[in-house]
C-alpha cells in the first residue's frame, strides 16, 4: 500500500514530463541510481532510498524529477517535513510545466517547521493557480486557518510570560516548539533550561503507527523553549532505551544515574554513569506484579518506588509503593490503600525531599476525566489524604503527568484542555 501511495506520483511524472526522464535516462550512471533508489523504496527502505535520490540531486541539483520524488520521500516516509522544503523549492525552480500539488505540500512543510507566514504565502499562491482539466483542487482555507490560530496561540502565550512574574499561579503552554499537533506528555526538569519528554510526533511508515519517544527541550533564561531535539541526537543519547519502538521516560534521579521507563507495558531501570552503554534491565515481579505496569517515580535517593499497576479484577489502576533495600533488591510493592479510590490512579511523581506525591486519578472529588492530586507523608510513613491541585493547573479535561522543578519553583504536566497545539500539550506552572 505505501509503494502504491509514493509510486502514483512517479507514474504521473512519467506522464507529464517524458522528456526529462527521458533525458536522465540517457545517462547510464543516473538512471542506475535512480532503479537503485525505486528499489530501496520498494522494499521499505526508506533511509537507504533517501540517500540515493541525495546522490542524484547531488549530481543533477536541477533535476525537478529527483528534488521533487525526494521531497515526497521526506514529506511521508521519513515524516521530515522540514528537510522536505529545501527539495520542494528546488523541484519549483526546475518546473517546465506546473504541478499544483507541490504548492500544497511545501505550505504544509512550511506550517510544520512553524514558518506560519510563509506557509500563508505558498497556500495562497495554491489558491490563485487556475487547476488544468481533470486536476482537482482542495481548499486551503483550514491550512491558512489553522496558520493564522497557532500565530495567535503563539502570541498570547508570549504576554503570558511577561506577566510571569506577577503573584499567584501562573500557568503557560509550554509553547510551539515543546507541542506539536500530537500528543506531547510525561515532561520532568532536567534543570532550569530543559526537559526531557515524550511526544508521538514521529510517524513510522514501516510499522505504519506513530512512535512515541524520548526528546528534549531548551531554552535560554526564561523564555519559551526555543528548541527541541530527540534524546538519540541529544548528548544525553545514552539513556534511551530502544530508538526505535515506544518508550517513555517516567523519571530520573537528578544526575541521571538511575533513569526509569515504560515500554511495553512494563517498568525497566537504566543504573550507571550517564556516558556509559548500559542496557536498561526489567524491574523484578516484584515490582511488576501484572502485565501492565506504568509511570514509575524515584525518590532523589533512588531508594523509594512509586508506581502505577492495573489490577484486571477491578479494572482499575492503583498506586504502589516498594523500597530497595541496602542490598540492591527490591521488596514487593504494595497498595496504597490512602491513595486508592474506585476509580484510576495513575502519573505519580516524587517532590525533591520526597515528601510530596503528585498524580492523577479520576476517582476521589475530580472534577472530570483526570485531575491532579498531592498527598505529603507523615511522621508514620503512611501518605495523607489527597488533596486536589486548584485551578488554573486542574481543569475540566484531563490534567496528567506533573511533575515539580527541584526548587518548587515551577511545575509541568500534559493536559488535553481546550486551547492547545495538539491531542496533548505540555503546561508550565509558576508558583
Amino acid at each position: 500500500m505505501k509503494g502504491i501511495k509514493f509510486f502514483s506520483y512517479i507514474a504521473i511524472f512519467q506522464l507529464l514530463f517524458p522528456l526529462i526522464i527521458y533525458a536522465q535516462e540517457a545517462d547510464p550512471v543516473l538512471e542506475k541510481l535512480y532503479l537503485q533508489a525505486r528499489r530501496e523504496y520498494n522494499r521499505g527502505n526508506f533511509v537507504d532510498a533517501a540517500n540515493q535520490y541525495k546522490d542524484l540531486v547531488d549530481r543533477d541539483p536541477n533535476s525537478f524529477l529527483y528534488n521533487y520524488e525526494l521531497g515526497l520521500l521526506c514529506f511521508y516516509e521519513l515524516n521530515n517535513k522540514k528537510s522536505s522544503i529545501r527539495y520542494f523549492n528546488s523541484a519549483i525552480d526546475n518546473m517546465k510545466d506546473t504541478i499544483i500539488d507541490i504548492y500544497n505540500y511545501l505550505g504544509q512543510a512550511y506550517q510544520a517547521n512553524l514558518e506560519y507566514d510563509k506557509a500563508i504565502e505558498i497556500f495562497q499562491l495554491y489558491s490563485s493557480i487556475p487547476p488544468k482539466p481533470g486536476v482537482i483542487k482542495i481548499s486551503m482555507k483550514r491550512y491558512i486557518s489553522q496558520c493564522i490560530d497557532e500565530k495567535n496561540k503563539i502570541e498570547k502565550i508570549a504576554k503570558q510570560r511577561e506577566n510571569i512574574s506577577e503573584s499567584g499561579i501562573q500557568v503557560v503552554n509550554a509553547g510551539h516548539v515543546v507541542n506539536s499537533e500530537y500528543s506531547d506528555y510525561s515532561p520532568r526538569f532536567v534543570d532550569k533550561s530543559s526537559l526531557i519528554f515524550t511526544s508521538a510526533r514521529e510517524f513510522d511508515y514501516q510499522f505504519e503507527v506513530y512512535i512515541h519517544k524520548p526528546y528534549i527541550a531548551t531554552r535560554e533564561s526564561n523564555l519559551l523553549f526555543n528548541k527541541v531535539s530527540k534524546l538519540a541526537d541529544s548528548d544525553k543519547s545514552e539513556i534511551v532505551f530502544d530508538p526505535e519502538w515506544h518508550t517513555i521516560i517516567t523519571d530520573f534521579t537528578p544526575d541521571l544515574k538511575k533513569v526509569f521507563y515504560m515500554y511495553e507495558e512494563l517498568i525497566y531501570m537504566r543504573e550507571g554513569q550517564l556516558d556509559q552503554i548500559i542496557e536498561p534491565l526489567r524491574l523484578p515481579k516484584e515490582i511488576n506484579q501484572t502485565r501492565r505496569s506504568s509511570s514509575a517515580t524515584v525518590s532523589t535517593d533512588g531508594l523509594r518506588l512509586i508506581y502505577s499497576l492495573y489490577d484486571k479484577k477491578l479494572k482499575r489502576w492503583d498506586l504502589y509503593q516498594s523500597t530497595r533495600q541496602n542490598d540492591g533488591v527490591w521488596r514487593k510493592g504494595e497498595k496504597i490503600e490512602t491513595l486508592s479510590s474506585d476509580r484510576d490512579e495513575q502519573y505519580p511523581f516524587l517532590s525533591e525531599d520526597g515528601y510530596t506525591l503528585y498524580f492523577s486519578s479520576t476517582g476521589h472529588n475530580s472534577s472530570g476525566g483526570y485531575d491532579i492530586f498531592k498527598s505529603t507523608l507523615k511522621e508514620n510513613n503512611e501518605w495523607s489524604t489527597p488533596e486536589r491541585l486548584a485551578e488554573p493547573i486542574n481543569s475540566a479535561d484531563n490534567d496528567v503527568w506533573f511533575s515539580i522543578s527541584p526548587d518548587g519553583k515551577r511545575g509541568l504536566f500534559s493536559s488535553d484542555r481546550k486551547g492547545g497545539f495538539g491531542n496533548y500539550d505540555i503546561y508550565e506552572v509558576s508558583f
